[in-house]
């Protein structure tokens, strides 16, 4: 039965094995990290790669989620200049996070020499722009249906990151400088290799204009999400490593790491269920898209809760037998994210409806909602709480976000009525009867 679904589904099959790999191969990566590295590193280590994240979520606003949605609705004739708009997008994009990066560390160290990232700048760059590159390639992929040729894409960036660290830590102690050598050198060999030409893609600079509106038009509400979502899920880990601790920091990514394997699951379906999302809504309504969108949450809220229970139950096993004995004492933290990871799976099916539907407005101002709380609570939260005050926080912020995902997609549906339905035009104009 299970190879009957797989080939019915291939394509959904390939999407998972993918970040089965994804996510196993950075599960692997973490635990090494954590364990010869310490907290207080590993700490320093996941704050240097929050910007590595930052950069990813505005690319994903700005070019990947218009390309995932609006790219399966063009025709035969449409597409190929549709995609070369998209990669001129993504390589102005590159160029500008390699030159923003250099600068902002090297103005950073100068300001503030504590910070000392002057050391940082180029290799943080280099590892930033090769991963955004990396990260189009596969997408694009994916979303032009070759989800085998991405699977082999991501084999050469992620078990060439995982085989250069193996020979770091053979010959000598890794450290940050030499983990961000080893994603440029695996991010720049894969974005190479998925570059050749696999479809045909065409550059007409007045379709570049014309769709970069498209795009704007389509992602200006999750820029401005990505920017509150970044916020809101970061804040809480800087505010720790400034008023706690860079080991702290490194304790929170140690216990949120072991439920990475979730995220084979949340990455696997964020590859399909927006463009698959996009096709139920262009061929079949909403009812199409209603019925679609049922059936990812049944079936990952019950994939969900299988590895948060397994984990749950027996938190400080998992962390001495994965980390060692220098993280002892922080089983709560992962029976927290253990909680936030059931409610994180939701913003996948709730945001792929709304970009469907081109309503993208509510994905920003759940974000919005969750900085602005994020601000306001962090110091109390982390000064009364400690530890836990963070990984509270980080909690409070992602229920608010579902809550008004969830509000917004009632709206949009037709549902649930309250007084927003009356003012709510964007609602009314994007929807399909």
């Amino acid at each position: 039965m299970l190879i009957k679904l797989a080939s019915r589904h291939r394509y959904l099959s390939l999407a998972i094995a993918d970040q089965a790999l994804i996510s196993a191969v950075n599960f692997a990566i973490g635990i090494i990290l954590a364990r010869t590295m310490g907290p207080y590193e590993f700490g320093r280590f996941t704050l240097t790669w929050m910007v590595i994240v930052f950069v990813t979520n505005i690319q994903h606003a700005l070019i990947i989620s218009p390309m995932m949605s609006i790219g399966p609705k063009q025709d035969a004739a449409e597409a190929q200049v549709y995609y070369g708009a998209a990669v001129a997008q993504q390589l102005c994009y590159s160029v500008g996070v390699f030159t923003i990066i250099m600068i902002g560390t090297l103005v950073a160290g100068a300001v503030y020499p504590p910070l000392n990232v002057q050391n940082l700048s180029f290799a943080l760059a280099t590892a930033a722009t090769t991963h955004v590159l990396q990260e189009f390639v596969r997408r694009y992929l994916f979303v032009r249906g070759y989800a085998l040729l991405a699977l082999v894409n991501d084999c050469v960036r992620y078990g060439g990151q995982l085989c250069i660290i193996l020979i770091l830590l053979h010959n000598q102690e890794v450290r940050i400088q030499q983990v961000l050598l080893a994603i440029s050198i695996s991010a720049a060999g894969a974005a190479s290799l998925g570059m050749l030409p696999r479809a045909g893609i065409a550059f007409s600079k007045s379709i570049f204009w014309m769709k970069a509106n498209q795009h704007w038009a389509f992602s200006k509400w999750l820029l401005g999400s990505a920017l509150a979502q970044w916020a809101s899920s970061n804040l809480f880990m800087l505010a720790a490593g400034v008023l706690l601790s860079a080991a702290a920091v490194g304790a929170l990514k140690a216990a949120q790491n072991i439920l990475g394997v979730l995220h084979i699951l949340f990455l696997g379906l964020d590859n399909v269920v927006p463009s698959q999302a996009a096709q139920r809504y262009e061929g079949g309504g909403q009812p199409a898209l209603l019925a679609y969108i049922r059936k990812v949450v049944l079936f990952g809220g019950i994939a969900t809760a299988l590895p948060v229970a397994a984990a749950s139950l027996f938190p400080e096993f998992w962390l001495q037998l994965l980390y060692g004995a220098e993280y002892a004492g922080y089983g709560s933290l992962l029976r927290w994210y253990g909680i936030i990871y059931l409610i994180v799976f939701l913003a996948t099916p709730l945001s792929a409806a709304l970009r469907a539907l081109e309503y993208t407005r509510p994905i920003f101002l759940s974000g919005l909602a969750a900085a602005v709380i994020s601000g306001g609570a962090i110091y109390p939260l982390i000064t009364t709480f400690g530890l836990n005050g963070v990984i509270m926080g980080i909690l409070l912020v992602t229920i608010i976000r579902q809550i008004i995902l969830a509000h917004a997609v009632a709206l949009a549906f037709g549902q649930h009525r309250s007084p927003l339905a009356t003012v709510n035009h964007d609602v009314d104009r994007k929807v399909r009867p």
